[in-house]
Order: C-alpha cells, then structure tokens, then sequence
C-alpha cells in the first residue's frame, strides 16, 4: 500500500468558531502525518519495536494457521502498526507452484476513504494493522513489514520416526520429522545422491517409503522458515547522553586518604592522590548512567614532567545525579642526572623514607592545587544512560465500546451524501 499525497495545512481558529468533527479530524490527521516523516526521517523505525510473536496453529493434524501476539511495528513510511490482542491467520488457499513461499505481512490500514474526509473511530481502540499473505519472490518493501515466511516443501505422512535411525549430519538441517502433523518434510526437496546416502543407512520400510515420497515430491506441506528473522525496528528513544566538564584552573580538588594498618597493629591514614566530586544532575539521568571521564589540561612540561607523570584514575560513587572522580598517584623512582627522585610523591611514613633512602618531592594537596591552576587542569565526562529492553510487555485486555457518532456528524454526512 503506497503513502498518498497528503497537503498539510495549518488549522487556524478564531474566539466563538464553531467546528465541526471534521475539523478535529484534519487536525489529527495533519499531526499523524508530521509523526510519520519524523519516525522515517530521524529515527529510521522500520520494522518490529517489540511482540508480533508468530506460532503455528494445528487442527486436527493439520498446519492451518498461524498465530500472531500483540505487538508494534513501524513500515518504511513510519506508519505506526498497532496490534493490541492476538489473532489467527490462516494459510493461503493458493499457493504458486513456481513460488512455494509466502511471507506474512503487516500493513498500515487506512482509515480515509474520500480524501481527507473521515469515518467515525472508535476512541478506546486504534486501528488493527492488515496482516496479508505476499508471495516472498514479488514482496516488496512497501508491502508492510514481513513477520514470518513459510515454505511448501516435498513432505511424506510417517506414522512414528524410528528412534533408531540417525539422519546423517549434512541432512539434519533440511531433513525433519513433525510428530504433531506426523509429518516427514524435507526442506528443498531431497537430491538423488542425498536420497541414496539415506536408503545407504537401511532405513525400515515405512521409512524407505516416505523417502521415495520425499523425492518424487508427490505432496508438498506447509513449513515455518526458522531461519527467517523479522526485521527490528530502531529504538525510537535514543540512550540518554549527557557530558560536561568542570572549569579549568579552578576544580575543588580534595585529598584522596585511604585508611591502611601501619606495623604496630594499628592504623594510619595514608594519602594516596586527589579526588573531585562532579555533579551531574543538569543531565537528567532518571537511571544509572555509565560514566567516563578523563583529565584534560598541560599536563606535562620539562619543568614538571617529574612531578606528576603518571596520572591513574578512575571512577567510584556514581548516583543518576553525581560521580567522584580520583587521580591516584603513587609513588614512582625517577631519575634526573645522578640523582634519584621520588615523582607522584604524597607525604609518606618516616619508615618509608628512612628504608628506601629516597628523597620525598614532598607535595601536598595544596601544592597539587597550585600546581593544576598553573597548567589549568580540569576534569571532562560524558555519561550514557543505557535504553533499558522492552521485556515483560503483555497484551493488556480490549474494553468494550460502541463508536457513537455527534448529532453534528451524523447531520454533515447526510448533506454530503444529498450534495
């Protein structure tokens, strides 16, 4: 079904007008059509959101139908495909011999019959979309979106598949037995080459049989393409992103103290970097975002490359609304000439310095501080809140209405139909 023409208009009323349904109607129709090209411009929704589950529907032996659960779907148009209960379609009646497959279709149903003129709808109900049979060789992508294909391949009746026979490996895929249906099919058919490897293996008479069947392609059955997947639509609401970045020169960097046993079986509170906490809330996480930061800034020159050369960080305490970051600085051996120096060097214990020998740079986070307004140093972030999926969703029951149309209504229709 093709997208028609349509003109918008803008709809404008004054003080004390009096409207018809009509009126509203156009309205309605010029916002849908506004929708359509936003979900085909920008968001590319072709396909199925969620739901349209398909199963078989066998009666008496037979597969007659097929059964499709509620579910959305937007067609190349952007149309919106709502299906609110579960329904049963049957199989086609014909079925081209050329042309064994047939693929299920979802179509927009138009609710316009004269132009922009519209029929009474009822309010608690949308639209159900069309489901159609197409042939899968002349489907085109207008049609609607397919939701299942099935195939009408060469097939045999088997009362019992032996448990004893094992189908060879390179057949397994094609070669199946339905024991709902009783039902030997093979898919394509079976090759006359792939027919003697199977009558190679001694199979039991009524097996042998089936595969005569099987090849000679006397019966052909319908069967569900399992290899056919429904094209998925792209979520309409994209991952929330946020970023952000705290001001140059001017961060409030506070000391990072871990508590640590010293040797006399008590504890010390060691310093072991600087942290900053940021907030976030202006990004409007309504779910834990993932976040990344990083420092930015001069972080190095030749005058002070020795000391913070190695600035590890990362990421603790995140909320919707704020994180902390902390630049962790240990203590590393560098050499300058002759002589050695300790970089990243926090005030350490006396045990320490009086074991290594090492001369302590000896900063604290003050001189850090004025270190990172010298090199304007600041913290970047970006946070990504993750689009949660759609499980649990289910078929929420039909209420039951009776579409009434105005008196209004019912009085401009007779006109139209007199004119």
């Amino acid at each position: 079904m093709s997208n028609r023409p349509f003109i918008l208009e803008r709809f404008q009323y004054w003080q004390g007008q009096k409207l018809l349904g009509r009126d509203f109607r156009d309205q309605l129709a010029r916002e849908a059509q506004l929708r359509w090209w936003h979900n085909r411009a920008l968001h590319k929704s072709y396909g199925v959101s969620y739901g349209f589950q398909v199963s078989r529907v066998i009666e008496a032996g037979e597969f007659v139908a097929v059964r499709v659960t509620c579910g959305v779907a937007y067609d190349c148009f952007g149309r919106e495909l709502i299906q609110q209960d579960t329904r049963d379609i049957r199989l086609p009646a014909d079925v081209p011999e050329r042309s064994p497959k047939v693929t299920l279709v979802a179509t927009y149903k138009e609710s316009w019959r004269c132009g922009n003129e519209c029929t009474p709808v009822c309010a608690c109900r949308t639209d159900e979309p069309l489901l159609q049979w197409r042939v899968s060789r002349s489907r085109d992508l207008s049609d609607g979106v397919p939701l299942l294909e099935v195939s009408y391949e060469p097939s045999a009746s088997l009362a019992e598949f032996p448990s004893s026979f094992k189908i060879p490996t390179t057949l397994e895929k094609r070669v199946s037995y339905d024991r709902e249906r009783k039902l030997l099919l093979a898919i394509d058919g079976l090759q006359p080459e792939e027919h003697a490897e199977l009558l190679a293996l001694s199979p039991p008479p009524p097996l042998k049989g089936a595969f005569d069947l099987i090849l000679a392609a006397t019966e052909r059955s319908p069967a569900l393409n399992e290899d056919f997947s429904a094209q998925q639509a792209r979520a309409l609401a994209r991952p929330r992103i946020g970023r952000g970045a705290t001001v140059p020169g001017n961060t409030s960097w506070e000391e990072w103290s871990e508590i640590l046993a010293d040797g006399d079986n008590g504890k010390v509170s060691l310093p072991v970097g600087v942290q900053v906490t940021i907030d976030t809330s202006s990004a409007g996480f309504t779910q834990l975002p993932c976040y990344f930061a990083w420092l930015q800034g001069s972080l190095w020159n030749k005058t002070n490359i020795e000391f913070f050369p190695v600035p590890l960080s990362h990421i603790d305490h995140e909320t919707t609304t704020q994180f902390r970051f902390r630049a962790w600085m240990p203590p590393l051996i560098t050499v300058l000439g002759s002589r050695a120096r300790l970089a990243n060097a926090t005030p350490v214990p006396a045990t320490f310095k009086r074991e290594s020998g090492i001369e302590s740079a000896g900063f604290s986070v003050n001189e850090f501080v004025n270190f990172a307004r010298q090199q304007r140093l600041y913290v970047c972030w970006i946070g990504i809140q993750e689009q949660r999926g759609q499980g649990g969703l289910t078929c929420e029951p039909l209420r039951d209405c009776e579409c009434v149309a105005s008196e209004t209504d019912v009085n401009h229709q007779q006109e139209s139909a007199r004119n």
